[in-house]
This record gives C-alpha cells, structure tokens and sequence, in this order.
C-alpha cells in the first residue's frame, strides 16, 4: 500500500478488506495512499465486475476512525453505497451495502442525514422484508442476515434523529416489517427489531404505529428478559409507549362501538362488525 490506487482488481479489493479488518495503522494507511477514494471508484457503474464492487463495497465498511469514515462524504460516496442496496449485484451486495452503511451512520448526524437524502431509507425497508434465499421454505442465513442488517442501519439511523424517524414511519411497509421481525424464531433477527422500533419510539406517533401495525405486548415476550443488554433495554422501553397506546386504541375502540350501537340498534351493531 505505498502508491496510489488507481486501478481495483478483485485480489486486492479483498486484500484491502483484509488488511484493514481491526488494524488501524493499515488503516491509516489505506487513508493515506487514497485508498477510500479508489475503492469508491469501483463501485462507479460499469468501473468493475459485482464480485470487484462487492468485495470494495466489504473494504469500506472496515474503517473504525469516524474521521476515516466520513472521507466518503465530500467524495461522492453515500450514493453509490446506496445505489449498491439496489439490484444487480451479486447475492451478498445488498448485505455489504446495508452493513457498510450502518457503519458509516454511527459516525453522527451528518452522515444520517447523507444516507437518507440519497435515497437509503426506503431501500432499507424493502430489504425488511423475507425475499429469495430460502431453502425447502426456511430461509437461508445470508438471508437472514441481510434482514437484521438493514434494520440496525435503520436502527441508527432513526437514533436522536427526529427527521429520519418521521421518514421511515411514513414509509407503509416499514413498522409492519419490524413487527412481523419480532415474531421470527432467529433470536438475532427480534433483536434487531426491537432495537430498532426503539429508537424510531423518540417520534411520539410510533407507539400508535405500532398498534395500527397488530404489535402487542406479547410481541416483546421474551426479548424482556434477554441476555444481551441492548436488546432487553430496548425491549423493557418499549412495554410503556406500546401499553399506552394499547389503552387509547381500546378505549377509542369502546368508544365507537357505543356510538355505532346508539345510531340505530341492529342497523348501527351491523354497520359497526
């Protein structure tokens, strides 16, 4: 790593990410030959084969310094990262893509206001959902972890972030995919969820969203006691909003009910059911 990096092929894409895994002076280094900025190149269209960008897409999510990270930025990084989210690739892009960026939006505010503008929000939420990659119905683990890293990119993303909060709940299918993640059997998979309903939970509608989406507080059965601290905080946080708003919904169901029974007996009863 002692010249520029001009041109990327697959080995020393790979080489990169290796290198650079948990060592910051290969860090430094990668960082200071531009290295960010040639791994950025690949994943330009038609700059490099899916197997090339795939395996740069791995190298720049490796970084641990924010300010190494946030070189992206003024590079022109944050959309092809995200463009990266989006078909063709190879079966593991989306994954690299949404883990890539997940590390890049702990770095603060202005790489989460980054990512949404470039279009992540929306992307993320369709990666929620269960697609492909099953065997014998039973979905495969790249699969599945493709899912529980979309929702820790969400998860931060929506962190002391009001904006990227209102955002995805106004994105139909998001709060129903993250319900329909807490009842999975993958342990992994209700982690990632509930952490991140508790973070999209800062913005004062979620917890009505969530009742609208069919979450109850059986949902959070078992994730209240769970072993890993994240996960159980997350969990317990989220049992008073969701109860809360359990009780408004119920009290506003009884509500109606009374009324559609006054408006006129039978008629009223049936136009209610």
């Amino acid at each position: 790593m002692g010249g520029p990096l001009d041109e990327l092929p697959l080995s020393a894409a790979q080489a990169l990410a290796s290198l650079v895994h948990d060592h910051e002076a290969n860090e430094a280094r990668l960082v200071a030959c531009g290295g960010m900025e040639a791994l950025l190149r690949a994943l330009r269209p038609g700059s490099a084969s899916a197997r090339v960008r795939e395996a740069a897409l791995e190298a720049l999510g490796k970084p641990r310094r924010a300010e190494h990270k946030l070189r992206m930025l003024p590079a022109g990084g944050v959309p092809l990262l995200v463009a990266a989210l989006r078909p063709p690739g190879t079966p593991r892009t989306p994954y690299v893509a949404s883990v890539t960026l997940h590390n890049l939006s702990i770095t603060g505010q202005e790489a989460k206001r980054a990512i949404a503008a470039a279009g992540a929000l929306p992307l993320l939420v369709g990666l929620l959902q269960p697609a492909g990659g099953q065997v014998g119905g039973v979905e495969d683990e790249l699969a599945l972890d493709t899912r529980e890293s979309a929702a820790d990119a969400l998860c931060t993303l929506a962190y002391a972030n009001m904006d990227n909060c209102d955002a995805i709940m106004r994105i139909p299918e998001a709060l129903p995919a993250l319900v329909a993640m807490l009842r999975h059997p993958s342990q992994a998979l209700r982690g990632a969820a509930v952490q991140a309903l508790y973070n999209l939970c800062g913005h004062p509608a979620c917890p009505f969203g969530l009742v609208e989406a069919g979450c109850t507080i059986t949902d959070l059965r078992g994730l209240v006691e769970s072993p890993i601290p994240d996960v159980r905080l997350a969990a317990n946080q989220l049992v008073r909003p969701l109860a809360s708003a359990e009780m408004v919904y119920g009290l506003a169901y009884a509500s109606e009910r009374r009324a559609a029974q006054q408006v006129g007996g039978r008629a009223g009863r049936e136009a209610w059911f």
